[in-house]
Protein backbone atom coordinates (compact mmCIF):
# COMPACT_ATOMS: atom_id res chain seq x y z
CA UNK A 1 0.00 0.00 0.00
CA UNK A 2 2.75 2.33 0.07
CA UNK A 3 2.67 2.50 -3.30
CA UNK A 4 -1.16 4.30 -2.65
CA UNK A 5 0.02 8.19 -3.62
CA UNK A 6 2.58 6.94 -6.24
CA UNK A 7 -0.81 5.58 -8.36
CA UNK A 8 -2.82 8.61 -8.13
CA UNK A 9 -3.36 10.70 -11.25
CA UNK A 10 -0.95 13.36 -11.67
CA UNK A 11 -3.55 16.23 -11.29
CA UNK A 12 -4.80 14.84 -8.02
CA UNK A 13 -1.26 14.25 -6.78
CA UNK A 14 -0.67 18.13 -7.74
CA UNK A 15 -3.47 19.34 -5.34
CA UNK A 16 -3.14 17.01 -2.53
CA UNK A 17 0.88 18.10 -2.69
CA UNK A 18 0.73 21.32 -3.53
CA UNK A 19 -2.20 22.81 -2.31
CA UNK A 20 -3.21 20.50 0.56
CA UNK A 21 0.67 19.70 1.96
CA UNK A 22 0.16 16.00 1.93
CA UNK A 23 2.93 13.81 1.02
CA UNK A 24 1.05 10.64 1.73
CA UNK A 25 -2.26 9.24 2.64
CA UNK A 26 -3.33 7.89 6.45
CA UNK A 27 -4.31 4.31 6.80
CA UNK A 28 -8.10 4.84 6.13
CA UNK A 29 -7.62 6.37 2.97
CA UNK A 30 -4.90 3.55 1.24
CA UNK A 31 -7.26 0.86 2.55
CA UNK A 32 -10.16 2.68 1.07
CA UNK A 33 -8.54 3.52 -2.05
CA UNK A 34 -7.85 -0.31 -3.00
CA UNK A 35 -11.18 -1.29 -2.03
CA UNK A 36 -12.65 0.93 -4.02
CA UNK A 37 -10.29 0.92 -7.25
CA UNK A 38 -11.21 -2.36 -6.85
CA UNK A 39 -14.98 -1.87 -7.92
CA UNK A 40 -16.17 -2.98 -4.16
CA UNK A 41 -18.87 -1.50 -2.94
CA UNK A 42 -17.40 -0.05 0.23
CA UNK A 43 -18.43 0.91 3.97
CA UNK A 44 -15.76 3.10 5.39
CA UNK A 45 -15.32 3.47 9.38
CA UNK A 46 -13.22 5.68 11.13
CA UNK A 47 -13.94 8.20 13.83
CA UNK A 48 -14.96 11.45 13.63
CA UNK A 49 -12.39 13.41 11.94
CA UNK A 50 -10.43 10.18 11.12
CA UNK A 51 -10.16 11.44 7.26
CA UNK A 52 -13.57 9.38 5.82
CA UNK A 53 -14.51 12.01 3.33
CA UNK A 54 -11.24 11.99 1.72
CA UNK A 55 -10.59 8.27 1.69
CA UNK A 56 -14.18 8.39 -0.56
CA UNK A 57 -13.36 11.17 -2.56
CA UNK A 58 -9.57 10.58 -2.96
CA UNK A 59 -10.47 7.07 -5.01
CA UNK A 60 -13.12 8.94 -6.88
CA UNK A 61 -11.38 11.45 -7.98
CA UNK A 62 -8.96 9.12 -9.32
CA UNK A 63 -11.21 7.21 -11.52
CA UNK A 64 -12.75 10.04 -12.81
CA UNK A 65 -9.37 11.72 -14.11
CA UNK A 66 -7.80 8.84 -15.13
CA UNK A 67 -11.41 7.27 -16.84
CA UNK A 68 -12.24 11.09 -18.40
CA UNK A 69 -15.55 9.93 -16.81
CA UNK A 70 -18.35 12.50 -18.59
CA UNK A 71 -21.20 13.99 -16.66
CA UNK A 72 -22.30 13.34 -13.11
CA UNK A 73 -19.52 10.63 -12.54
CA UNK A 74 -20.50 10.56 -8.97
CA UNK A 75 -23.17 11.40 -6.38
CA UNK A 76 -22.82 12.45 -2.57
CA UNK A 77 -25.63 11.78 -0.50
CA UNK A 78 -26.08 13.16 3.17
CA UNK A 79 -28.57 13.43 6.02
CA UNK A 80 -28.70 17.09 6.58
CA UNK A 81 -28.29 20.28 4.39
CA UNK A 82 -26.18 21.78 6.39
CA UNK A 83 -23.77 18.96 6.03
CA UNK A 84 -23.70 19.22 2.38
CA UNK A 85 -23.05 22.71 2.91
CA UNK A 86 -19.83 22.26 4.95
CA UNK A 87 -18.67 19.18 2.50
CA UNK A 88 -18.97 21.70 -0.50
CA UNK A 89 -16.19 23.77 0.40
CA UNK A 90 -13.95 20.79 1.42
CA UNK A 91 -15.11 18.97 -2.11
CA UNK A 92 -14.18 22.05 -4.15
CA UNK A 93 -10.75 22.41 -2.71
CA UNK A 94 -10.07 18.90 -3.75
CA UNK A 95 -12.05 19.08 -7.07
CA UNK A 96 -11.89 22.70 -9.04
CA UNK A 97 -8.04 22.94 -9.03
CA UNK A 98 -8.13 19.45 -10.80
CA UNK A 99 -10.98 21.11 -12.98
CA UNK A 100 -13.71 18.55 -12.04
CA UNK A 101 -16.55 21.04 -10.63
CA UNK A 102 -18.94 20.15 -8.01
CA UNK A 103 -22.73 21.41 -7.05
CA UNK A 104 -25.09 21.24 -4.20
CA UNK A 105 -28.56 20.61 -4.76
CA UNK A 106 -30.87 20.53 -2.41
CA UNK A 107 -34.17 22.72 -0.43
CA UNK A 108 -31.98 25.63 0.65
CA UNK A 109 -30.56 25.99 -2.68
CA UNK A 110 -32.09 28.84 -4.73
CA UNK A 111 -34.51 27.41 -7.22
CA UNK A 112 -32.51 29.28 -10.24
CA UNK A 113 -29.02 26.94 -8.75
CA UNK A 114 -31.50 23.72 -8.77
CA UNK A 115 -30.44 22.95 -12.87
CA UNK A 116 -27.40 23.18 -14.95
CA UNK A 117 -27.35 24.12 -18.44
CA UNK A 118 -25.18 22.16 -20.71
CA UNK A 119 -22.41 20.10 -18.82
CA UNK A 120 -23.48 18.53 -15.75
CA UNK A 121 -21.23 18.47 -12.75
CA UNK A 122 -18.81 15.73 -12.13
CA UNK A 123 -19.60 15.64 -7.95
CA UNK A 124 -23.48 16.60 -7.16
CA UNK A 125 -23.78 16.75 -3.36
CA UNK A 126 -27.51 16.28 -2.49
CA UNK A 127 -30.34 14.87 0.15
CA UNK A 128 -32.62 11.75 -0.61
CA UNK A 129 -35.74 14.47 -0.94
CA UNK A 130 -33.80 16.50 -3.91
CA UNK A 131 -32.55 13.26 -4.87
CA UNK A 132 -36.45 12.15 -5.56
CA UNK A 133 -37.38 15.50 -6.79
CA UNK A 134 -34.24 15.18 -9.49
CA UNK A 135 -35.80 11.71 -10.22
CA UNK A 136 -39.01 13.27 -11.51
CA UNK A 137 -37.37 15.77 -13.79
CA UNK A 138 -37.71 14.30 -17.15
CA UNK A 139 -34.71 16.06 -18.58
CA UNK A 140 -31.77 16.41 -15.78
CA UNK A 141 -32.61 13.24 -14.52
CA UNK A 142 -31.06 11.60 -17.75
CA UNK A 143 -27.95 12.90 -16.77
CA UNK A 144 -27.68 10.39 -13.96
CA UNK A 145 -27.37 7.57 -16.16
CA UNK A 146 -23.72 8.61 -16.50
CA UNK A 147 -23.49 8.10 -12.47
CA UNK A 148 -20.85 5.54 -11.79
CA UNK A 149 -20.21 6.01 -7.93
CA UNK A 150 -22.72 7.05 -5.11
CA UNK A 151 -21.49 8.25 -1.93
CA UNK A 152 -23.58 8.52 1.34
CA UNK A 153 -21.82 10.30 3.99
CA UNK A 154 -22.74 9.02 7.56
CA UNK A 155 -25.06 6.15 6.53
CA UNK A 156 -25.21 5.21 10.23
CA UNK A 157 -27.83 7.96 10.53
CA UNK A 158 -30.13 6.49 7.78
CA UNK A 159 -30.22 2.65 8.62
CA UNK A 160 -33.08 2.72 10.63
CA UNK A 161 -34.96 5.41 9.69
CA UNK A 162 -37.59 5.46 7.10
CA UNK A 163 -35.35 7.88 5.34
CA UNK A 164 -32.73 4.92 5.38
CA UNK A 165 -35.95 2.89 3.32
CA UNK A 166 -36.57 5.49 0.85
CA UNK A 167 -32.33 6.35 0.46
CA UNK A 168 -32.45 2.35 -0.39
CA UNK A 169 -35.10 2.35 -2.95
CA UNK A 170 -33.49 5.39 -4.14
CA UNK A 171 -29.90 3.71 -4.56
CA UNK A 172 -31.68 0.49 -6.52
CA UNK A 173 -33.61 3.02 -8.66
CA UNK A 174 -30.45 4.74 -9.60
CA UNK A 175 -29.21 1.18 -11.04
CA UNK A 176 -32.33 0.93 -13.26
CA UNK A 177 -32.06 4.68 -14.45
CA UNK A 178 -28.18 3.90 -15.20
CA UNK A 179 -28.50 0.16 -16.40
CA UNK A 180 -25.90 -1.09 -14.45
CA UNK A 181 -24.71 -1.41 -10.78
CA UNK A 182 -23.29 1.88 -9.30
CA UNK A 183 -20.48 1.28 -6.78
CA UNK A 184 -22.04 2.23 -3.54
CA UNK A 185 -19.46 3.62 -0.75
CA UNK A 186 -21.06 4.48 2.89
CA UNK A 187 -19.02 6.93 5.71
CA UNK A 188 -19.76 6.16 8.65
CA UNK A 189 -18.14 7.20 12.35
CA UNK A 190 -19.70 4.22 14.70
CA UNK A 191 -21.37 1.11 13.68
CA UNK A 192 -21.86 -2.03 15.65
CA UNK A 193 -23.15 -4.34 13.33
CA UNK A 194 -20.51 -2.85 10.37
CA UNK A 195 -21.00 -6.37 8.29
CA UNK A 196 -24.58 -6.21 8.33
CA UNK A 197 -24.99 -2.94 7.48
CA UNK A 198 -22.49 -2.95 4.22
CA UNK A 199 -24.66 -6.35 3.24
CA UNK A 200 -27.76 -3.58 3.95
CA UNK A 201 -26.63 -1.24 1.61
CA UNK A 202 -25.14 -3.08 -0.58
CA UNK A 203 -27.72 -5.80 -1.53
CA UNK A 204 -24.85 -8.17 -3.13
CA UNK A 205 -24.72 -6.59 -6.45
CA UNK A 206 -21.06 -6.37 -6.13
CA UNK A 207 -18.06 -7.13 -4.00
CA UNK A 208 -18.45 -5.80 -0.45
CA UNK A 209 -15.56 -4.44 1.32
CA UNK A 210 -15.62 -3.27 4.57
CA UNK A 211 -12.71 -0.63 5.90
CA UNK A 212 -12.79 -0.23 9.52
CA UNK A 213 -9.81 1.86 10.94
CA UNK A 214 -9.83 2.63 14.96
CA UNK A 215 -7.57 5.60 15.74
CA UNK A 216 -5.20 5.08 18.76
CA UNK A 217 -6.96 5.41 22.28
CA UNK A 218 -6.28 9.31 23.21
CA UNK A 219 -6.79 11.46 26.36
CA UNK A 220 -10.22 12.60 27.60
CA UNK A 221 -11.62 14.13 30.43
CA UNK A 222 -14.98 13.84 31.87
CA UNK A 223 -16.99 16.13 34.41
CA UNK A 224 -20.58 15.47 36.18
CA UNK A 225 -23.10 17.58 37.58
CA UNK A 226 -25.63 16.37 39.56
CA UNK A 227 -28.27 18.97 40.74
CA UNK A 228 -32.16 17.84 41.10
CA UNK A 229 -32.97 21.87 41.60
CA UNK A 230 -33.44 23.16 37.97
CA UNK A 231 -32.13 26.97 39.00
CA UNK A 232 -28.95 25.49 40.95
CA UNK A 233 -28.20 23.43 37.73
CA UNK A 234 -29.31 26.21 35.49
CA UNK A 235 -26.80 28.16 37.22
CA UNK A 236 -23.99 25.53 37.42
CA UNK A 237 -23.94 25.06 33.67
CA UNK A 238 -24.06 28.93 33.16
CA UNK A 239 -20.17 28.48 35.52
CA UNK A 240 -19.34 25.92 33.24
CA UNK A 241 -19.68 27.79 29.87
CA UNK A 242 -18.25 31.13 30.88
CA UNK A 243 -15.88 32.29 28.39
CA UNK A 244 -16.01 28.97 26.51
CA UNK A 245 -16.82 27.93 22.99
CA UNK A 246 -19.12 25.37 23.74
CA UNK A 247 -21.70 23.00 22.42
CA UNK A 248 -24.72 22.07 24.49
CA UNK A 249 -26.41 18.75 23.66
CA UNK A 250 -30.24 17.97 24.19
CA UNK A 251 -32.10 15.13 23.56
CA UNK A 252 -34.80 17.23 22.18
CA UNK A 253 -36.31 20.43 20.64
CA UNK A 254 -38.06 21.50 22.79
CA UNK A 255 -35.20 20.83 25.55
CA UNK A 256 -33.34 22.99 23.52
CA UNK A 257 -35.82 25.84 23.37
CA UNK A 258 -36.29 25.30 27.59
CA UNK A 259 -32.58 25.58 27.69
CA UNK A 260 -32.32 28.69 25.37
CA UNK A 261 -34.42 30.39 27.62
CA UNK A 262 -33.29 29.68 30.61
CA UNK A 263 -29.85 30.43 29.86
CA UNK A 264 -30.35 33.32 27.81
CA UNK A 265 -29.06 36.69 29.25
CA UNK A 266 -27.03 34.64 31.47
CA UNK A 267 -24.19 33.27 28.91
CA UNK A 268 -22.49 35.31 25.87
CA UNK A 269 -22.95 34.77 22.31
CA UNK A 270 -25.44 32.36 23.30
CA UNK A 271 -27.58 30.70 20.07
CA UNK A 272 -29.73 27.48 18.81
CA UNK A 273 -29.29 24.76 16.27
CA UNK A 274 -31.87 22.42 15.58
CA UNK A 275 -34.37 21.20 12.46
CA UNK A 276 -36.83 23.08 13.41
CA UNK A 277 -35.38 26.42 12.64
CA UNK A 278 -35.03 28.28 9.47
CA UNK A 279 -31.77 27.91 7.21
CA UNK A 280 -31.22 31.41 8.44
CA UNK A 281 -30.83 30.46 11.95
CA UNK A 282 -28.74 27.80 11.70
CA UNK A 283 -26.44 29.53 9.66
CA UNK A 284 -26.21 31.88 11.70
CA UNK A 285 -25.29 30.38 14.89
CA UNK A 286 -22.93 28.48 12.46
CA UNK A 287 -21.12 31.46 11.90
CA UNK A 288 -21.10 32.73 14.94
CA UNK A 289 -19.29 29.46 16.14
CA UNK A 290 -16.69 29.48 13.63
CA UNK A 291 -16.06 33.37 14.23
CA UNK A 292 -13.00 34.44 16.26
CA UNK A 293 -15.01 35.37 19.20
CA UNK A 294 -16.61 31.76 19.35
CA UNK A 295 -19.76 31.21 20.80
CA UNK A 296 -22.15 28.80 22.71
CA UNK A 297 -24.57 26.63 20.49
CA UNK A 298 -27.56 24.76 22.14
CA UNK A 299 -28.46 22.17 19.60
CA UNK A 300 -29.79 18.41 18.99
CA UNK A 301 -28.33 16.05 16.66
CA UNK A 302 -27.53 18.45 14.16
CA UNK A 303 -24.58 19.54 15.06
CA UNK A 304 -23.73 16.05 15.95
CA UNK A 305 -23.11 14.91 12.25
CA UNK A 306 -19.66 15.48 10.36
CA UNK A 307 -19.89 19.47 10.05
CA UNK A 308 -16.78 20.87 10.73
CA UNK A 309 -16.99 23.34 14.08
CA UNK A 310 -13.78 23.91 14.44
CA UNK A 311 -11.73 23.98 17.95
CA UNK A 312 -14.24 24.25 21.14
CA UNK A 313 -13.36 24.01 24.45
CA UNK A 314 -15.89 21.66 26.00
CA UNK A 315 -18.80 19.47 24.91
CA UNK A 316 -22.21 19.45 27.61
CA UNK A 317 -24.11 16.79 27.60
CA UNK A 318 -27.67 17.93 29.20
CA UNK A 319 -29.29 14.59 30.73
CA UNK A 320 -27.78 10.89 29.41
CA UNK A 321 -26.86 10.45 25.98
CA UNK A 322 -29.41 8.04 24.23
CA UNK A 323 -27.17 5.99 23.12
CA UNK A 324 -23.48 4.95 22.65
CA UNK A 325 -23.30 5.76 19.13
CA UNK A 326 -24.70 9.13 19.62
CA UNK A 327 -22.35 9.98 22.57
CA UNK A 328 -19.16 9.16 20.42
CA UNK A 329 -20.54 11.61 17.63
CA UNK A 330 -21.40 14.39 20.39
CA UNK A 331 -17.79 13.14 22.35
CA UNK A 332 -16.15 13.42 19.05
CA UNK A 333 -16.97 16.99 18.36
CA UNK A 334 -14.08 17.71 21.19
CA UNK A 335 -10.25 17.19 21.15
CA UNK A 336 -9.35 17.92 17.84
CA UNK A 337 -6.02 19.39 16.57
CA UNK A 338 -4.23 17.49 20.02
CA UNK A 339 -6.17 18.55 22.52
CA UNK A 340 -7.81 16.20 25.11
CA UNK A 341 -11.66 15.99 24.88
CA UNK A 342 -13.65 17.72 27.57
CA UNK A 343 -17.41 16.36 28.27
CA UNK A 344 -19.35 17.81 31.17
CA UNK A 345 -22.73 16.12 31.72
CA UNK A 346 -25.24 17.86 33.52
CA UNK A 347 -27.71 15.47 35.57
CA UNK A 348 -30.73 15.79 37.55
CA UNK A 349 -30.46 12.28 39.71
CA UNK A 350 -27.44 9.29 40.59
CA UNK A 351 -29.84 7.69 38.53
CA UNK A 352 -29.12 9.88 35.34
CA UNK A 353 -25.08 9.39 36.52
CA UNK A 354 -25.22 5.41 36.48
CA UNK A 355 -26.70 5.52 32.87
CA UNK A 356 -24.19 8.40 32.07
CA UNK A 357 -21.12 5.85 33.06
CA UNK A 358 -22.61 3.09 31.27
CA UNK A 359 -22.41 4.83 28.60
CA UNK A 360 -19.11 6.09 28.80
CA UNK A 361 -17.74 2.24 29.56
CA UNK A 362 -19.76 1.61 26.60
CA UNK A 363 -17.96 3.82 24.14
CA UNK A 364 -14.46 2.71 25.95
CA UNK A 365 -14.96 -0.71 25.17
CA UNK A 366 -15.95 -0.09 21.07
CA UNK A 367 -19.15 -1.58 22.18
CA UNK A 368 -21.88 0.17 19.76
CA UNK A 369 -25.69 -0.57 19.26
CA UNK A 370 -26.44 -2.36 16.35
CA UNK A 371 -28.34 -0.91 13.40
CA UNK A 372 -31.45 -2.42 11.84
CA UNK A 373 -33.16 -1.07 8.99
CA UNK A 374 -37.23 -1.27 9.03
CA UNK A 375 -38.30 -4.65 8.20
CA UNK A 376 -42.13 -3.46 7.02
CA UNK A 377 -41.94 0.22 5.82
CA UNK A 378 -45.44 0.13 4.62
CA UNK A 379 -45.23 4.35 4.35
CA UNK A 380 -42.47 3.95 2.30
CA UNK A 381 -44.21 1.40 -0.11
CA UNK A 382 -46.82 3.96 -0.27
CA UNK A 383 -44.74 6.99 -1.00
CA UNK A 384 -43.40 4.84 -4.34
CA UNK A 385 -46.37 3.34 -5.35
CA UNK A 386 -48.39 6.79 -5.06
CA UNK A 387 -45.23 8.22 -7.23
CA UNK A 388 -45.12 5.46 -9.83
CA UNK A 389 -48.54 6.41 -10.48
CA UNK A 390 -47.63 10.28 -11.20
CA UNK A 391 -45.65 9.10 -13.43
CA UNK A 392 -48.18 7.46 -15.74
CA UNK A 393 -51.11 4.85 -15.48
CA UNK A 394 -49.68 1.72 -14.15
CA UNK A 395 -50.93 -2.34 -14.84
CA UNK A 396 -51.74 -3.90 -11.82
CA UNK A 397 -49.34 -7.08 -11.65
CA UNK A 398 -45.79 -5.44 -12.92
CA UNK A 399 -46.73 -2.41 -10.80
CA UNK A 400 -46.98 -5.11 -7.82
CA UNK A 401 -43.41 -6.72 -9.39
CA UNK A 402 -41.50 -3.89 -9.67
CA UNK A 403 -42.51 -2.96 -6.02
CA UNK A 404 -41.82 -6.29 -4.38
CA UNK A 405 -38.68 -6.37 -6.44
CA UNK A 406 -36.87 -3.81 -3.99
CA UNK A 407 -34.72 -5.69 -1.22
CA UNK A 408 -36.09 -2.69 1.25
CA UNK A 409 -40.12 -3.93 0.57
CA UNK A 410 -38.71 -7.47 1.26
CA UNK A 411 -40.47 -7.94 4.74
CA UNK A 412 -43.74 -7.23 2.39
CA UNK A 413 -45.67 -9.79 1.29
CA UNK A 414 -47.86 -10.16 -2.17
CA UNK A 415 -51.20 -10.43 -0.22
CA UNK A 416 -50.58 -7.33 1.67
CA UNK A 417 -49.77 -5.07 -1.04
CA UNK A 418 -52.73 -6.07 -2.77
CA UNK A 419 -55.20 -5.52 -0.05
CA UNK A 420 -53.61 -2.11 0.70
CA UNK A 421 -54.50 -1.71 -3.21
CA UNK A 422 -58.30 -2.60 -2.75
CA UNK A 423 -58.36 -0.47 0.04
CA UNK A 424 -56.76 2.80 -1.95
CA UNK A 425 -59.43 1.53 -4.64
CA UNK A 426 -61.88 1.89 -2.03
CA UNK A 427 -61.18 4.74 -0.78
CA UNK A 428 -60.78 6.98 -3.91
CA UNK A 429 -57.18 7.16 -4.04
CA UNK A 430 -56.59 4.83 -6.93
CA UNK A 431 -58.97 4.31 -9.89
CA UNK A 432 -58.94 1.70 -12.10
CA UNK A 433 -59.66 1.15 -16.06
CA UNK A 434 -59.56 -2.84 -16.29
CA UNK A 435 -56.42 -4.21 -15.07
CA UNK A 436 -54.54 -0.30 -14.93
CA UNK A 437 -54.41 1.78 -11.80
CA UNK A 438 -54.25 5.26 -12.29
CA UNK A 439 -54.56 8.12 -9.29
CA UNK A 440 -58.10 8.55 -8.11
CA UNK A 441 -60.23 11.59 -7.14
CA UNK A 442 -59.10 11.76 -3.39
CA UNK A 443 -55.20 11.19 -4.69
CA UNK A 444 -55.71 14.25 -6.55
CA UNK A 445 -57.53 16.40 -3.93
CA UNK A 446 -55.19 15.27 -1.33
CA UNK A 447 -51.79 15.27 -2.94
CA UNK A 448 -52.51 17.79 -5.76
CA UNK A 449 -52.54 20.79 -3.24
CA UNK A 450 -49.18 20.52 -3.42
CA UNK A 451 -48.75 19.87 -7.09
CA UNK A 452 -48.11 15.82 -5.59
CA UNK A 453 -44.49 17.30 -4.01
CA UNK A 454 -45.28 16.40 -0.52
CA UNK A 455 -44.66 12.83 -2.00
CA UNK A 456 -40.75 13.45 -2.29
CA UNK A 457 -40.54 13.45 1.83
CA UNK A 458 -41.19 9.90 3.30
CA UNK A 459 -45.39 10.19 4.37
CA UNK A 460 -44.88 10.12 8.75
Amino acid sequence: MASVFSSLHESLRQVLSQRLGWSELREVQERACVAISGGNDTLVIAPTAGGKSEAALIPVMDAVLKQGLPGVACLYIAPLKALINDQEERFSAFCLPASLSVMKWHGDVKKGGRSWKGEPPHFLMITPESLEVLLQERTLSQDLRQVRFVIVDELHAFVETDRGVHLRVLLDRLDELAGRKIQRIGLSATAGNPQEILSWFSGGRLGQELVEVALAPKEKHFSFIIEPDEDRRTSALVRVLAGRKALVFVNSRSGAEHLMEALSGRVRNLHIHHSSLSTEMRKTAEDAFLSEEGACIICTSTLELGIDIGDLDVVVQVGPPDTVSSFLQRMGRSGRRGRPAFVVFVLETPCQLLCSCAIIECAIDRRVEGLHPPERPFNVLLQQLFLALHGGRRGRGTLIKTLLARPAFSGIRKAELEQLIRHLIDEGYITTDGEMLMPGTEAERVLGRSNWKDLYSVIA
